[in-house]
């Protein structure tokens, strides 16, 4: 096209061949040059002319070319548009889902702190439990013990197994076997 732009451009601005260059020639031959200019003029002005059209249908089809060029990358823009608009919107989705996701993980967070702290109050209760139960066991412990002192057959040094405890006629709790024997 900058070719065909420079054509025109020279076919415009150039001098024509035919123009009168030398004063020398003598009026009969600027008679005879005069016809010879005009019949000139007319060939380069036909041939300019018809480089004129050439020029002129070139940029046309160029014209066409660029605007279906145009044309195509207006529309691959259009569709690469609303791919995008899908895209951002997804993109738009997701960080909402994402913000959705965080504030729902620090709720469980505080919830999870909260039942952490219980699982602490529950652990030193079951711990004073079994400490209070250890220390319940060694009272009973020795509460049998002394009982089983107290209640030991001073003869046999057994402790009675049946429901009712004998006693003797002086006090004496006894087994039933030596209850029977002595006392």
């Amino acid at each position: 096209s900058e070719k065909i732009i420079e054509d025109f451009e020279k076919i415009q601005f150039n001098d024509h061949p035919g123009d009168i260059q030398n004063d020398e020639h003598s009026l009969s031959n600027k008679t005879q040059d005069d016809q010879g200019k005009s019949k000139g003029l007319d060939g380069n002005h036909q041939t300019s002319e018809g480089k004129f059209q050439d020029a002129l249908s070139c940029l046309k089809e160029e014209n066409q070319q660029l605007r279906k060029e145009l044309e195509s990358k207006v529309l691959f823009i259009q569709e690469n548009s609303l791919s995008l608009k899908e895209k951002i919107q997804e993109i738009k989705d997701l960080k909402n889902s994402e913000i959705e996701v965080l504030a729902r993980g620090e709720s469980l967070t505080i919830e999870v702190r909260k039942l952490l702290e219980k699982n602490k109050e529950h652990e030193s209760t079951i711990i004073r439990a079994t400490s209070e139960k250890l220390q319940l066991q060694q009272e009973l412990d020795i509460l049998y013990r002394g009982l089983k002192q107290e209640l030991k057959c001073p003869i046999c040094l057994s402790v009675p197994k049946t429901e009712k405890i004998p006693v003797c006629k002086n006090g004496h709790i006894t087994c039933s076997t030596c209850s029977q024997e002595r006392c």
